[in-house]
């Protein structure tokens, strides 16, 4: 009995824990998939970097508190007995290794199931919440007793991250050279070559200088005349466009990148959310952006 106790505690820690995650993942997803879109790699390594920099040093912080002060949790959960408090500190201590390390793995789960990489994602998510806690408690039961049961979430985090690196290593190997590293990005659009990119408030841009700028800039990287018009054209309306829609002022980024064999425009604000072609706010005839 003293031992359940102290392994619902571990639960109910790893549920809380799994909140802060859910929430980073929430928001990681749909940035992440508008990145890959725009096959923005560069933005792709600032995300993951500051959002593995954000639950690490969430997963830290609960780490130190659970070390420091574990009284805390068995207070909120009401647990007065002394041999049940003695086994739950002992316990939610070990427990709180996995911590740091499991932001991680959840983490890199959901970046390979957007980029696609579908059986990478299942399996190591597979590992990470079933096949690594079985298998670490299995032999380390033997030499430690019951401390393998709270000793086997850090170890199986730590087998969880032995794992990604093999796997995505594994990927890498087998897309003829296509995919790098654990991202995983394609190595292709790290030939593709900006053209134009800027940010600024949206009152300072000048829809008929950007476009100018633009077709300026495409015209000396070597882009034929007609797609040059075309750019020009499409980043003067869609900045018409936002101005329009955001009747205050707001940040708007604009990148125009080249690839062997298309042309991304991507344009951000921080405006009124609209979209144009769903929006039942609007006129029918103006459901989608005027000229394009």
């Amino acid at each position: 009995a003293v031992g359940m106790i102290a392994l619902s505690l571990c639960m109910n820690c790893r549920s809380l824990i799994g909140i802060i995650i859910n929430g980073v993942l929430d928001t990681l997803g749909p940035i992440l998939g508008m990145l890959l879109g725009e096959r923005d790699l560069q933005g792709i390594r600032f995300l993951l970097k500051r959002t593995w920099r954000f639950v690490f040093l969430a997963g830290f912080g609960i780490l130190v508190l659970l070390e420091v002060m574990p009284e805390i949790i068995l207070t909120i959960y009401g647990v007065t007995a002394g041999s049940e408090r003695v086994m739950s500190v002992h316990a939610l201590r070990l427990f709180a290794l996995s911590i740091p390390l499991s932001g991680f793995t959840v983490v890199i789960a959901e970046y390979y199931q957007v980029i696609g990489e579908l059986k990478l994602a299942i399996f190591v998510s597979f590992v990470e919440g079933i096949l690594g806690i079985v298998l670490t408690v299995y032999f380390l039961l033997a030499c430690l007793g019951p401390d393998a049961i709270w000793g086997a979430f850090a170890l199986s985090e730590l087998l969880t991250v032995l794992v990604i690196f093999a796997g995505s290593h594994y990927c890498a190997r087998h897309s003829q050279g296509k995919k790098k590293g654990v991202f995983l990005l394609q190595q292709t659009d790290e030939a593709a070559q900006t053209i134009y990119e800027v940010t600024a408030r949206s009152i300072a841009l000048d829809a008929v200088q950007v476009s100018a700028d633009i077709i300026k800039t495409a015209k000396q990287s070597g882009i034929e005349d007609k797609i040059c018009g075309f750019l020009g054209m499409a980043v003067e309306e869609v900045l018409m466009e936002l101005k329009e829609q955001n009747k205050k002022e707001c940040d708007v980024d604009i990148m125009v990148r080249s690839f062997d064999a298309q042309m991304v425009m991507a344009f951000r604000d921080n405006g009124i959310a609209c979209n144009y072609l769903k929006d039942a706010a609007l006129p029918e005839k103006e459901l989608a952006v005027s000229n394009l």
